[in-house]
């Protein structure tokens, strides 16, 4: 149920205008990523030659595009990264040195071990190695980050080539809500009392916000008060005001014909536990002490 209200309560802060502050895929914790991506989907395939050409990175490729938390056990999820790299050198395979694996801003991830064939590279990293590196952070939907492998020959001939990776949190019930601080996924609403990365708050505390609510880092207040749902803007979940409403005496659910019906309060009645949203209707979560 929880979980369910939760999505119902991001919906409708969403629809209030909260968004705005998730138009950032990035955040100053991690200023080089970029790109979301939402789906440990198969990787992509580059390539790259030495500037003589005596040196070739034949094809560069990963197998997923995407990687999220180690502590999201979904099985549609992938939380490491296979990078396979195909080289040859004018000078036979005897001569290539070997080979690294880099980000954008040039730090090192792994080095590439030889595959079981002559000429084939492997280095494989997960979601915590890449973080330790170089911290994970980024607000919803997602991120990214562009690595490169960097191979040498003996001669000082150099090679490289790029893949993007992408990186998400998320649920079930929430596929791309999420935030990650410094490798830590975070529902944005679950961290009222850290809200953001580099300096949390405790929105709970915050005087000026009647009951504080943590959304895409920063503390959003949500008054006590009444207010109106656009059923079709909002999640197909049973509805349930507690979570918006908070620690109050009284909750009161209504449903509407319309959401102009709703803001003038006209033809509401009050709905059943576990009633779920429709599309096209209005509905009200009305607390009071």
């Amino acid at each position: 149920m929880y979980e369910k209200l939760r999505g119902t309560l991001a919906m409708a802060l969403i629809v209030a205008g909260c968004s705005s502050s998730s138009a950032s895929p990035t955040s100053s914790g991690d200023a080089h990523d970029g790109g979301p991506g939402t789906a440990a989907d198969s990787g992509g395939e580059s390539g790259g030659t030495s500037t003589d050409g005596a040196l070739e990175i034949v094809s560069f490729t990963n197998d997923v595009q995407a990687i999220t938390d180690p502590s999201d056990g979904r099985s549609a999820v992938a939380h490491e990264v296979t990078f396979i790299a195909i080289v040859t050198a004018r000078g036979g395979i005897d001569t290539i040195a070997g080979g690294q694996l880099l980000d954008d801003q040039g730090k090192t991830y792994a080095a590439f071990g030889t595959g079981a064939q002559k000429g084939t590279y492997t280095a494989s990293v997960d979601w915590s190695q890449i973080n330790r590196v170089s911290p994970i952070t980024f607000r919803a939907p997602g991120a990214g980050r562009t690595f490169s492998a960097k191979f040498f020959d003996n001669d000082g001939r150099e090679a490289t080539a790029p893949l993007h990776v992408s990186f998400f949190c998320g649920s079930d019930t929430h596929s791309d809500a999420w935030n990650a601080c410094r490798g830590t996924c975070q529902y944005p609403l679950d961290a009222r009392t850290a809200c953001g990365c580099d300096t949390p708050t405790d929105c709970t505390t915050n005087p000026s916000k009647s009951y504080g609510y943590c959304w895409n880092g920063t503390c959003r207040g949500v008054p006590l008060n009444t207010r109106c749902f656009d059923g079709g803007k909002a999640l197909p979940d049973i509805i349930n005001c507690e979570e918006y409403c908070g620690p109050v005496d009284h909750i009161y659910e209504m449903e509407f014909a319309s959401l102009a019906d709703c803001l003038t309060a006209a033809g509401g009645v009050g709905l059943k536990q576990d009633a779920k949203f429709q599309a096209g209707k209005g509905y009200t979560c009305s607390c009071a002490h």
